[in-house]
């Protein structure tokens, strides 16, 4: 399993591929399609490579969304999504064989407690709401939520979250925003996940 954290943390260096952010192939937004299936592969890893049975089958059919897309794009954009729907659908076949899915307190107590940090961070994000959509579109940073949270877990610094979200705003939603709100909502998120571990 190493080998899968790995892959998927040098295919988080990738950029997303520029000219589809925004996109839909056969109605399946690949924007999403990327934040919702990186954030079940943290948790995968953050769960030492086992999933809840809800999210096990919630990869399984993201698993089938990302070879949808993928046959239907081309150049760096397939390789991107190829290479996520080949880390995806590797977990899936191997929790199929194992049967690792999370069923003890233990686990489901650090599944609550993930659920509660991603709702605090969802908050903070809709705050701020750089595109102005949050009063409609509770979810509208989902995306933003799972880098800026994977960050934290990964390097545990405000520094790193702030490059996140710079780096997806950029490549996901062509937003500049300047050094000192995106430290000031950084900060905000590495307070509000220290506070309730």
């Amino acid at each position: 399993m190493n080998d899968i954290k790995e892959k998927y943390q040098e295919f988080r260096n990738e950029p997303f591929p520029e000219g589809i952010a925004g996109e839909e192939i056969h109605g399946i937004d690949l924007v999403m399609l990327d934040a919702d299936t990186a954030g079940l592969l943290e948790k995968f890893i953050g769960y030492n490579y086992k999933l809840t049975r809800t999210d096990f089958d919630l990869l399984k059919r993201l698993t089938v969304e990302l070879k949808t897309v993928t046959k239907e794009l081309n150049g760096q954009s397939r390789r991107y999504f190829a290479t996520l729907w080949n880390l995806a659908d590797r977990i899936v076949r191997d929790l199929t064989e194992t049967k690792r899915l999370i069923e003890n307190s233990d686990s489901e107590n650090l599944h609550k407690k993930w659920r509660q940090h991603f709702d605090r961070i969802r908050e903070i994000l809709n705050e701020w709401d750089p595109l102005g959509v949050a009063d409609s579109i509770e979810d509208e940073y989902d995306s933003i939520n799972f880098a800026a949270y994977s960050a934290l877990l990964q390097n545990g610094n405000t520094e790193s979250v702030k490059i996140a979200i710079r780096k997806y705003l950029k490549e996901a939603m062509e937003i500049d925003e300047t050094d000192e709100k995106l430290n000031e909502i950084s900060e905000k998120i590495k307070n509000a996940v220290q506070q309730r571990i």
